[in-house]
């Protein structure tokens, strides 16, 4: 009851208590002055005439309650009602009306609580963006029946992958919005791919291109979103149906004419990996996670711009030579022959001249030397330590991670820390300390402290490598 509807009901119960409580006791003294004088017929009727007055007094009371609850109680239905009607209509104003998603006024609602929850805390976030395709091809075949039952569809998958990782928002017709509290982007990127995965048609055709960016400074809620979509515009565009934004995605300012990698470079670049991939199906998507992973190595150790860009499509391209490498050595998973080895060895060349013919001249360079060591014992011209270029040696360890942590169906995938610990150990010989420390910050947000511990180096002063190939 509101606090009105109490005092209301306080005050009427003292009167009706006041006027009952004089009535009794004058009553009780009329009987009282009257009993020295009656006599027993007459006491018998003041007490009955009592008992009725008493009787009279207690209905007295009960109807007053019953007023003041008539008199308060259509004011808290009403209240109730209004209440639960205005839940019902905010409730209805965030949530999409065909998949029960929440909408789009409701992801930039969450998006900008997201933001200053950072601003204060400090914690990291990434954003996806996500289009249907085919979505038009459905309409015009098939009806707008079935296109809505192709978007519900769609829905319900990417919002049970995602579960409790994060929210999913359908922001417009063919188009979504999926924020992740507390993910990297590596993470993000992940479950991207396991939405790609379970999205797709029953003849394996792609459904969907995914965009996805992370928060790492200040970032605007427009600029987030912004990049989030050239994300989702270079996957679109591509083959590999899911692409992090990188800073290269947008035109420098004041870069040079001819800097920036064309609309057919970019697709060329898709269609060769997707070609090497298509080789090896045990090696699927092994060039866009080794693409993803070189990029971000770079961006955290500075990289940015079309630099960056272009060493995202030399890692994307990194195996382009295995084209030419036969299918019988290509897929051996015994231990291969000497002279099988120098011919698939000899798939650096070939990829170098694949690409300097496809105008990726600096891409074919940082390829040609992706196998060298830090130690010299790698090929094809055994260079140490800084003779090798950066961005070799950024492309080599995104390499053996994901050989080691990727999935493959002649052998179980390596734990993530454990794929680091000896990524670790071969650091110093085969592989650039600098870039597995990043990985192992790219791919955990930390390092274990196993990890951090002194590791033994031979008189060279370099760490002994574990065979890394």
């Amino acid at each position: 009851m509101t606090r009105p509807g109490r005092s209301l009901k306080l005050a009427v119960s003292v009167v009706v208590a006041a006027i009952s409580l004089g009535a009794a006791i004058g009553v009780v003294e009329a009987v009282l002055a009257w009993s020295a004088q009656a006599e027993a017929t007459e006491l018998r009727e003041l007490v009955m005439l009592l008992a009725v007055a008493l009787a009279a007094l207690a209905g007295i009371v009960a109807m007053a309650h019953r007023v003041i609850e008539l008199v308060t109680r259509p004011k808290q239905v009403d209240r109730r009602r209004s209440d639960q009607e205005l839940a019902r209509l905010v409730s209805e104003a965030r949530t999409d009306s065909l998949t029960k998603l929440a909408n789009h006024r409701a992801f930039h609602d969450d998006l900008a609580a997201e933001i200053a929850r950072r601003n204060s805390t400090g914690s990291l976030f990434s954003l996806m963006a996500i289009d249907l395709d085919g979505l038009k091809s459905i309409n015009d075949t098939q009806g707008h029946q079935a296109g809505d039952a192709y978007i519900v569809r769609l829905a319900q998958g990417i919002e049970s992958v995602v579960g409790s990782s994060g929210s999913v928002y359908r922001t417009g017709g063919d188009e979504f919005m999926v924020i992740l509290p507390g993910s990297r982007n590596w993470h993000a990127i992940n479950i991207a791919h396991r939405i790609l995965g379970a999205s797709k048609t029953r003849s394996g055709a792609r459904a969907l291109s995914i965009g996805v960016t992370e928060t790492k400074g200040t970032e605007h809620r427009q600029a987030l979103v912004r990049q989030a979509d050239l994300a989702l515009y270079e996957a679109k565009r591509s083959t590999t149906g899911v692409v992090p934004f990188q800073p290269g995605m947008e035109p420098a300012a004041g870069a040079p004419p001819g800097d920036e990698l064309s609309p057919d470079q970019r697709a060329l670049a898709a269609a060769l990996a997707r070609t090497v991939d298509a080789r090896d199906p045990g090696t699927r998507d092994h060039s866009e996670t080794v693409a993803e992973l070189a990029t971000g190595i770079a961006a955290l150790q500075g990289i940015e711009g079309q630099h960056l860009e272009r060493l995202r499509i030399a890692a994307l391209l990194h195996d382009v030579g295995k084209i030419g490498v036969p299918d019988s050595i290509l897929h051996k998973r015994t231990p291969l022959a000497p002279s099988e080895r120098e011919e698939m060895r000899h798939h650096i060349v070939v990829g170098r001249d694949i690409l300097v013919a496809a105008g990726f001249a600096e891409a074919a360079t940082w390829v040609y030397h992706h196998h060298e060591h830090v130690d010299g014992t790698g090929y094809p011209e055994g260079l140490r330590g800084s003779e090798i270029p950066l961005e070799s040696r950024i492309i080599a360890v995104a390499d053996a991670f994901e050989a080691m942590t990727g999935t493959r169906p002649y052998r179980e995938s390596v734990p993530t820390e454990q794929a680091l610990a000896e990524l670790f150990e071969s650091a110093g010989a085969q592989l650039d300390v600098a870039c597995v420390r990043t990985l192992a910050e790219l791919v955990s947000g930390n390092l274990p402290a196993s990890l951090l511990s002194p590791t033994r180096t031979d008189d060279s002063g370099l760490k002994s490598g574990i065979g890394m190939p």
